[in-house]
């Protein structure tokens, strides 16, 4: 009993000294919270990319239809094919270092083959869409306004990869009291191929070229439609 006495006043004893002993002021305690996401990172990163994102958006959304593959006499000098708008633009950077500047573009090719969308044709107006749409929902047939395009402030009722299924669908719709189109949608294979501006000759030496080539397998200059 009288060790554990000891011991008790001893480390009360350290405790006051611990107290009222100073701290080095050479001691930096780090008192940053610690980060476990990366949002404020993707915030930045989408702020810095903002314009190009802009131009990415506005790649997918204006491509080039080249509707039989073929090579086109009075079009303008293309650089391709890349699978993926990401290969690309990374293409477009390093040429740029080099100052030749060119621009990707996507390349749209039909296959042959078809969808098939489910449509009910275009209304007269927004409010009209979205009334008739709201009828459709009401009876909890799938369906969506369009709202860019040839077929604008229709609504879609389904995309289906046969005519038959659209045709059992549209029976079904019209059980229901609706009715509908079927629209064949053509099928298209996108690439991506670098483009100088029209009316002009791409500029591109012949070591750059063969550099090009050999980190791109499949690549190869052709003439497509300039739009």
């Amino acid at each position: 009993m009288r060790w554990i006495l000891i011991t008790v006043v001893i480390a009360n004893i350290g405790y006051f000294a611990w107290q009222f002993v100073p701290v080095d002021s050479t001691v930096i305690v780090d008192s940053r919270p610690v980060r476990t996401d990366h949002r404020d990172d993707i915030t930045l990163l989408k702020e810095n990319d903002h314009s190009t994102s802009i131009k990415l958006q506005e790649l997918v959304n204006r491509p080039i239809v080249n509707p039989n593959g073929m090579a086109d006499k009075n079009g303008c000098i293309a650089i391709g094919p890349f699978m993926s708008i990401y290969e690309s633009q990374n293409v477009v950077n390093q040429l740029a270092s080099l100052e030749i500047n060119l621009q990707a573009r996507a390349v749209d090719q039909p296959t042959g083959e078809y969808d098939y969308r489910l449509l009910v044709p275009p209304l007269s107006s927004l409010e009209e869409a979205f009334r008739k749409l709201r009828e459709l929902q009401a009876s909890h047939i799938d369906s969506y306004v369009i709202t860019a395009g040839e077929n604008a402030l229709g609504i879609s009722l389904g995309v289906f990869s046969t005519r038959q299924g659209a045709a059992l669908t549209l029976e079904r719709i019209r059980s229901q009291g609706f009715d509908g189109d079927i629209v064949e949608i053509s099928r298209l294979h996108r690439t991506y191929w670098l483009v100088d501006d029209p009316g002009t000759r791409l500029a591109m030496n012949e070591t750059v070229w063969q550099n090009l080539k050999a980190s791109n397998r499949n690549i190869q200059k052709r003439e497509l439609p300039c739009e």
